[in-house]
């Protein structure tokens, strides 16, 4: 069984693909590999390690972000390329994966987005409309890299602070719309995020769909 995990930063993915790597699953984490590949350019910036990825990134209304955007989506389709054409192997030493993807995995291309569905069964962690506000919440406090697409426009009465609170709700409502929409399987909020929910019952609650 290959899972690949899907939704917005701070959904669920990286607790769920820790939890089934304690439960046997080789864990592949595209967090993790995109750094390695901005290991250099974070060096020349004095950054160092994935809690500077957001920072060297900015936000989108920052100078360097559209080069740096571009250069994180670039590295982001080369790891998802390196992941299918290791596939094979990584399924000859484990018979369970799990890949913890980005949240951007949907901006990358229709290659890599039908390789994802052709190799893994896709899992969204859904989160519902009234804790988007909890999200963002959680942005402010911990930035992880974001890939905007069209989706800031600061209205001229807006601080640019003011711009990316309701761009970034507006985000979410949209990024929600395309993991429904490549999705084999979506795990409703109320499921993943229940108390006392193993990664047994994860598992088992993937199979029974």
């Amino acid at each position: 069984m290959i899972l690949s995990l899907i939704g917005m930063s701070s959904a669920g993915k990286t607790h769920w693909s820790h939890e089934l790597q304690r439960n046997g699953y080789t864990r592949i984490t595209c967090d993790e590999l995109i750094e390695r590949k901005l290991e250099p350019e974070l060096r020349r910036h004095g950054y160092q390690g994935l809690n500077d990825v957001a920072r060297w990134m900015g936000h989108p209304f920052d100078p360097q972000y559209p080069k740096t955007s571009t250069t994180y989506l670039s590295f982001e389709v080369e790891v998802m390329e390196e992941i299918f054409s290791d596939i094979e192997q990584l399924r000859g030493k484990s018979s369970k994966i799990v890949i913890d993807t980005t949240g951007s995995v949907i901006y990358t291309t229709p290659s890599v987005l039908h390789q994802l569905k052709e190799h893994t069964t896709i899992i969204y962690l859904d989160i519902p409309q009234e804790k988007k506000q909890e999200l963002y919440q959680e942005f402010l406090r911990n930035p992880k890299p974001i890939i905007w697409g069209d989706l800031y426009r600061k209205r001229e009465e807006e601080s640019q602070e003011q711009a990316l609170a309701r761009c970034y709700l507006e985000l979410l409502t949209y990024r929600s719309k395309q993991y429904e929409k490549i999705a084999d399987i979506t795990i409703p909020f109320d499921i993943h995020r229940q108390e006392g929910f193993t990664a047994a019952d994860f598992v088992h609650h993937i199979a029974t769909l």
